[in-house]
Parts: structure tokens; sequence; C-alpha cells
């Protein structure tokens, strides 16, 4: 999650996204400086969603149990806060309408956070996708997802992404790519090629990923912007690389204890960091992207003011769930999922 909220602040930040982009200036020393270093941040913060799908896959691969009460959850979640946020800048700003105060209030419906609206699908799906992988073999799983890639990944317009809707990589069917690769690391453990170690892997990737990337930035006399990949792209290689490093690896130590402790509160970053009438707000107004990026302090400010917003969020969904529960919203979650045990 972190990650996400970082590659926010070059992609919202720098308008990466739309036709006023940022540009860094290249005729001196610390414009090619601040450049490169957002080239390197960028290109591999940018496989955060991936991570995030393929963890899903990782830990549900196994599991055939329809997640109903989790799949609720997710929506009350989202529902609280595209609502909340919608209700407060209509009676306090000019910057909604009534017809989007609605749309607010369906949030699911009017694809207000596209991630969720794919995530949700996906859940609803993984029981089923687990039970049809059940007792498949290596050789066959292999055979899977060679398919799934072949209809899904794109590298530079090729193979079939396009022709499947899946145009940035933020369809349901690279989702269930994404969860089924996740879900063949745990059973078959890291994708071995040449003998190479999860790290020697991740770090020809890595460089081969920048290469591409910065011979891609286009400049515009002495200017330049920053480049990136789809998700379905050089970033969903990247994304197994260096979920491979991790996968195998157990936490013991106290900081992972805390770390897993507060991580049930990182969903609401992006519930609230990327809401469609607050991002601009913190990247442009509060966070002020454009004025930094002529400064020393380019690469740190974006370090560190990503991390701040992080925990102001998370801070922020701490509330939320003390006001669930003072809600006993937990209680009704429970009592569905014993509904749906009975049933």
């Amino acid at each position: 999650m972190y990650f996400v909220v970082v590659y926010h602040f070059f992609s919202h930040g720098l308008h990466c996204f739309d036709g006023e982009k940022i540009y860094f200036v290249l005729h001196d020393t610390l414009g090619c400086i601040n450049f490169i270093g957002s080239e390197l941040i960028y290109n591999i913060v940018q496989i955060a969603v991936n991570l995030y799908v393929m963890i899903t896959g990782y830990f549900l691969i196994e599991n055939t149990t329809f997640k109903l009460e989790k799949i609720i959850k997710i929506w009350m979640q989202m529902f609280f806060y595209s609502s909340i946020i919608g209700f407060v800048l209509f009676i306090s700003t000019n910057l909604i309408n009534t017809d989007d105060l609605l749309k607010c209030f369906l949030p699911f419906k009017t694809d207000a956070y596209w991630f969720v609206t794919q995530y949700i699908a996906l859940i609803a799906l993984s029981p089923f996708i687990t039970y049809m992988t059940k007792g498949i073999v290596k050789q066959q799983y292999m055979l899977l997802l060679c398919v799934m890639c072949l209809l899904t990944l794109e590298l530079y317009k090729f193979p079939f992404a396009y022709n499947f809707g899946n145009t940035f990589g933020n369809s349901l069917l690279f989702f269930i790519t994404l969860f089924l690769t996740g879900g063949y690391i745990k059973k078959f453990g890291s994708f071995s090629c040449f003998r190479l170690s999860e790290i020697q892997l991740f770090t020809i990737t890595y460089i081969i990923t920048i290469v591409w990337a910065i011979a891609k930035s286009t400049a515009l006399g002495n200017k330049v912007s920053i480049v990136g990949f789809p998700y379905h792209s050089m970033t969903y290689i990247e994304a197994i690389t260096f979920f491979q490093m991790f996968a195998k690896i157990k936490f013991k130590s106290k900081l992972w204890k805390f770390i897993a402790s507060v991580a049930p509160y990182t969903f609401g970053v992006y519930l609230i960091s990327d809401n469609r009438y607050v991002r601009m707000w913190i990247w442009d107004d509060i966070v002020s992207v454009y004025q930094y990026v002529s400064s020393v302090f380019f690469i740190p400010y974006a370090i560190f003011s990503a991390l701040t917003i992080m925990i102001v969020c998370m801070f922020v969904d701490a509330l939320r769930t003390k006001f669930f529960s003072v809600c006993k919203v937990d209680s009704i979650l429970k009592n569905i999922r014993f509904c749906c045990l009975q049933g």
C-alpha cells in the first residue's frame, strides 16, 4: 500500500494520466537527477496493484469457501468512504452537485474505485477458480497460466490484451491471471529461469524495466516526463520476480508483528487518498508536487510525504474501525457468515 501511495505521488502529482503533464527540465544536473531518481522509484512502486492481487491468490488458492462476509466487508468500507466524503463535500463546497452525490452512494455501480470493483468480482469468483485448479499438476497449471498470459498481457502491443478489453491491465480477466500467478507460487514454488536466484531474477528484470522506461521517455526540447508501464506489461514480470523474493521468508521479529497488527488499516489508505474528489486536492493543493520538481529535496519529499499520507489515512481508518465496532457492524458480518455456513 505504501507503494500505491508513492505511485500516486508521481502519477497523479505529475499528472502522468492527463494532458497537463509536469516535466523535468534537463538543462541542469538537478533536473536530470530528479528525473532518473523518479524513474527508479516509479518503475518499482508501479508493481503495487499486481502484488496486492498476487498476495490474494497466494493465500486463497487452496480455499474453496465462498467469502460473502469478506465481499460485504470490502463493499461497506468502500461505501462508507465514498458516501461520507461525498456528503461532506456536498454540504461544505461547490465541488459536487446532487447527481454527483447520488453517484457517491452507488460506488460499485459507478466504478468510483476501479480496483475495488475488479477485486470484489475476483473474490466472488475465487472459490470457483480454486476449485477448478484443485488436483491440477504443475505442467497443466503452467499451461493454464500461459493461456491466461496470452489473453491478458501486452508487451509492446502484443499479443492479445487489447482484444479482450485489458487496456491498462485493470480488467477482471487480468486479475484472474494475477490470482493464478500467486497461486502457482504457493503450490509449486518460484518460477525458475536459467537457475538464477530470486534476487538475481528481480535485479535483471528491474534493470531491463528502467532502461526500457528511460528509452520510452519523450523529451520536448529540454523537458521530459517520466514513463512507466501498464500493469499487464513489464510490470507483471517485475511483480513476479519481486514477489518471489519474499514468498519463502518467515518474519518473526516484533517489527513484523507490529506491521501485521496495523495491516488491516491499509486498505482505507487507498479508499481515502484515491477518492475521485480527494486525490487531486491531496497532490496539487496539499502536497503540491509541482512546486518541488526542481528542488534538491524532490525525491526525499516523495518518500516522506507518501509515508505521512499513509499514516494519517491509517489513523482515520482505525477510527472508522472503532465506529464500525460501536455500531456492531462486525457482529452483523459474523451473523452473515454463520447463516452462510448453516446454508
